[in-house]
């Protein structure tokens, strides 16, 4: 799969795609993360060279994301359906400007708006 394919992919189409040691990978990543491949390797009792290449599928697929480094290693979290719904609201001017509407007035005299 191309990154224009993963990207056009739904989520319930991306999750479908998440099963066997993927999956067991990606459901520890929800249940301990944040982690590293070996904290994550360690708790799943799997080798952690068959957790890293799981993380970087799931990553792939936008379903974990490296959240932060620690020393010379990643941090990763498992990404849920609201965490992506989430980002694509914010990330929408007409939804960040319909959650402010109003606000602005609110703000600086203290009611709802300017009515005659």
């Amino acid at each position: 799969m191309k990154p224009e394919d993963v990207r056009d992919l739904s989520w319930s189409q991306k999750r479908r795609l998440v099963s066997g040691d993927r999956l067991r990978v990606y459901l520890g990543l929800l249940q301990y993360g944040p982690a590293t491949t070996r904290e994550l390797a360690r708790k799943l009792g799997m080798d952690v060279l068959g957790v890293r290449p799981r993380v970087t599928e799931l990553c792939y697929l936008e379903l974990a994301r490296m959240a932060r480094r620690r020393g010379t290693e990643g941090v990763y979290v498992g990404v849920v359906q609201v965490d992506i719904e989430l980002e694509l609201e914010l990330a929408s001017p007409i939804r960040l400007a319909e959650s402010f509407s109003g606000k602005f007035e609110q703000l600086l005299f203290g009611f709802g708006g300017c009515h005659a």
